[in-house]
Order: C-alpha cells, then structure tokens, then sequence
C-alpha cells in the first residue's frame, strides 16, 4: 500500500515506446530521472490511477473515481493541451476549476511535459 491507503502498481518494463510513455507508466523520465508531485517522491506515474489505457476507473476511498484520461474523453470534455498541461501541473479543470484531492500536482520539465503530452495523445 502507498500513501493514503493506496495500492502501488508497477506498470515498469525493460523498454518503452517513448519518453513520454515512460513517465505515464512508472513517474520516472529517462532525461531527467524522478518527476515529483505534492505527494512527495513516490514511484508512480499516471497509470497507477488512470490505467495503462487511461480509461480511468479507480475507485478512491470516498468513492470518486479517477477520470478517463484518453486524449478524445479529454477533448470531450473541453480540455487543450493547455488546459491538460493545467491539469498536471496545476491540478485544475478545463475550466480553471480544482481538480480532486486525489490528482497530485505534478513538477516536471518542460520537455518532460511535452513528451508525456504526446503519448497521452496516442491513448
């Protein structure tokens, strides 16, 4: 179990497609090393919560769920690469609004943010 009560999956393998990959599935960036969130240093990246598909569905204890993170249910629901950028680094909605406690504010490079922005277009 992680912080909170959470349970830590391990979406690591010996080769990713991508940077950004890399930093979705473990936290982890080939060129920059750990990216670290308001959670503390934690290895974990989007897949522990949103899935390896980022279809979302992980129930939290007061029983939210985290959300579909796939780039069309994004689009569907009025995000840009703006506002998603947003949403990571700042933990706000498409619409300025806070996003749930659960969805951890992420510091992460510029280049690193790109990447992952990329591969979360591929989803």
């Amino acid at each position: 179990m992680g912080s909170g009560g959470f349970m830590m999956r391990d979406f690591s393998k010996s080769r990713y497609a991508s940077s950004g990959e890399e930093i979705y599935l473990t936290g982890q960036s080939d060129k920059s090393g750990r990216v670290y969130s308001d959670f503390g240093m934690m290895r974990i990246g989007c897949a522990n919560c949103h899935g390896a598909d980022g279809s979302g569905g992980m129930v939290f204890p007061d029983g939210t769920e985290s959300a579909d993170i796939r780039w069309k249910a994004l689009a569907k629901e009025g995000f840009t690469e703006a506002t998603v950028k947003r949403a990571i680094t700042e933990g706000l909605d498409e619409k300025g609004e806070p996003l749930s406690g659960y969805m951890p504010r992420w510091t992460i490079g510029t280049q690193d943010l790109k990447d992952l922005i990329a591969y979360m277009k591929t989803l």
